[in-house]
């Protein structure tokens, strides 16, 4: 099984775009994140969150790639997820 590569998104308004363009298609998507101590930046895991629950998706498996980044995979809820009720 391959690793999975990741894409690094600039802002929350890049990651929206995505989703509104292939969160009802595509299965998954692993976001690239910086650390809080890098001196780097991008899309910060809060909000990155907040818009994937906008578009009913839910993070999951997180995978340190270096001492300043990180994975984290992001996917659509389950059609008979508790959560969507609520």
């Amino acid at each position: 099984m391959s690793e999975p590569t990741g894409q690094e998104l600039i802002d929350r308004e890049e990651w929206r775009k995505w989703l509104e363009e292939h969160g009802s298609s595509e299965k998954e998507m692993w976001v690239i994140i910086y650390k809080k101590n890098s001196r780097r930046h991008g899309l910060q895991y809060q909000k990155a969150v907040e818009e994937a629950i906008c578009f009913g998706w839910i993070d999951s498996k997180m995978q340190s790639i270096d001492a300043n980044r990180f994975r984290q995979r992001f996917s659509p809820r389950k059609k008979n997820s508790i959560i969507m009720y609520l």
